[in-house]
């Protein structure tokens, strides 16, 4: 899927930075990741697995390793068809984006309760 298409879908941007962006589309049930020239669709569960994988990475032990071992990392979900090799900026970039988009998930959830509580 190209990325202009996916944007023109009615999707809503969550979050977005000069290296990638991930969009929300209500109509599917499901997040867009655009990425490194890629775009994959993820259910909120691969999504929130695909965080949580590459949150778990050390980037100062990755950094700080020997130079015998390569600096590229390959990541893939069990249940789900994408798959990465990122370099370890690659992979700064990409917790960037995903914590970014998380981090307006709760934003949005923390507003939607303030609300409710002011109306009730």
């Amino acid at each position: 899927m190209e990325v202009q298409q996916a944007i023109s879908e009615n999707l809503i941007e969550v979050f977005k930075t000069h290296k990638g962006a991930v969009y929300q589309s209500d109509d599917e049930q499901c997040l867009y990741l655009i990425f490194g020239g890629k775009t994959a669709r993820y259910s909120f569960s691969c999504f929130s697995r695909l965080k949580k994988q590459i949150v778990s990475y050390n980037i100062e032990q990755l950094l700080t390793r020997s130079a015998l071992l390569p600096d590229i990392e390959i990541v893939t979900l069990a249940a789900c068809e994408h798959c990465y090799v990122l370099s370890i900026t690659d992979l700064i970039a990409l917790k960037d984006i995903l914590e970014g988009a998380f981090a307006m998930f709760q934003l949005n959830h923390m507003i939607k309760d303030c609300l409710q509580r002011y109306i009730a």
